[in-house]
């Protein structure tokens, strides 16, 4: 369904379609931490709100109604040059996509929606991968409170 979305080029079908998907995950995730577990989304509704806002739709910087809000939400960042010689590689292997070079023009305007969910910015520039999944652990533990850490909460 998603490829179909996105063959049709139009924004709103393809924002709504990141909505839904993103609630379905809300609702799973709010499941699961009643139950005790902890859980940890990816590309959630900051992600499909800033990068939707940066291709022209108008919609708000904020979580939606009913939207399950992450206890520590975190934003991935590297340089600018390096993002734009991560972007110059995917033009290259031909793995940009038409929505991505939508976005490009106006990710000024992403930014200011990431900024607008009060992100917590972890730079990636120049660590790797488990430097920086060691940044994220211990922000998360400076955060979360031990009743969560330890499955006795939401």
């Amino acid at each position: 369904m998603r490829a179909e979305v996105d063959a049709t080029g139009i924004l709103p079908a393809r924002f709504h379609w990141w909505l839904m998907a993103n609630h379905i995950t809300s609702e799973t995730a709010r499941t699961l931490t009643e139950s005790g577990r902890t859980v940890v989304v990816e590309s959630y509704f900051p992600r499909t709100i800033a990068t939707h806002r940066a291709m022209g739709h108008d919609c708000a910087p904020e979580y939606p109604d009913g939207a399950l809000v992450p206890n520590v939400p975190i934003l991935l960042e590297v340089d600018e040059q390096v993002r734009q010689e991560r972007l110059r590689r995917r033009a290259e292997r031909g793995t940009l996509s038409y929505w991505h070079q939508r976005e490009e023009p106006n990710v000024a305007e992403s930014s200011r929606a990431y900024r607008a969910f009060g992100l917590l910015r972890v730079d990636g520039t120049g660590r790797t991968p488990e430097e920086v999944a060691r940044a994220i652990a211990d922000i998360v533990r400076s955060r979360v409170p031990r009743s969560i850490e330890e499955g006795n909460g939401q």
